[in-house]
């Protein structure tokens, strides 16, 4: 057999993004890094090392052949998150939950938010928003503080700050 594979996005692949490694050329697939026997494997894109695939490819007379591709990944030109420094849930659809402001390239390792007294109100490890509720009551409005660690391209980064509720 002639193995081949063939990729589903070409070098470089866009950090974040996966690409699937299709091989061809034969009955039965194994692919060396991951053990998988499925014609296609999928990789997501974790920094910018190039990996090596090799997949062995067998016909039905049990001849194989070899065949390897190097995935080669690359960063974005920029990666943002901000934090805003005012919110007023107030329900009328503007700026009612207090969110980092985030691109597809950084992960919420932890985002906390604490009063003033240092109590925290709110805590997640994904990009979700705080309503401005405190035991099922809202917050009073003041200034709060927050805690963020998010993982990106370049490795963990730690911020904090403080911003105004407003009602």
């Amino acid at each position: 057999p002639k193995a081949v594979i063939t990729p589903s996005i070409p070098n470089p692949v866009l950090y974040k993004q996966t690409v699937t490694l299709s091989a061809s050329g034969g009955q039965r697939y194994f692919w060396l890094q991951t053990g998988s026997t499925n014609q296609d494997i999928d990789y997501k894109i974790n920094n910018t090392q190039p990996k090596l695939f090799t997949v062995r490819v067998t016909d039905e007379n049990e001849c194989w052949d070899t065949v390897s591709y190097l995935v080669k990944g690359i960063l974005p030109d920029t990666c943002y998150y901000g934090f805003p420094n005012v919110f007023s849930p107030n329900q009328d659809n503007l700026n009612d939950e207090y969110i980092p402001n985030m691109d597809e390239c950084t992960d919420v390792i932890v985002f906390a938010i604490y009063d003033r007294w240092g109590e925290k109100v709110f805590e997640t490890n994904q990009l979700k928003g705080w309503n401005g509720y405190f035991k099922g009551r809202p917050a009073p409005m003041g200034v709060y503080l927050y805690y963020a660690e998010f993982n990106t391209p370049w490795g963990i980064r730690k911020h904090k700050g403080t911003f105004t509720l407003m009602r």
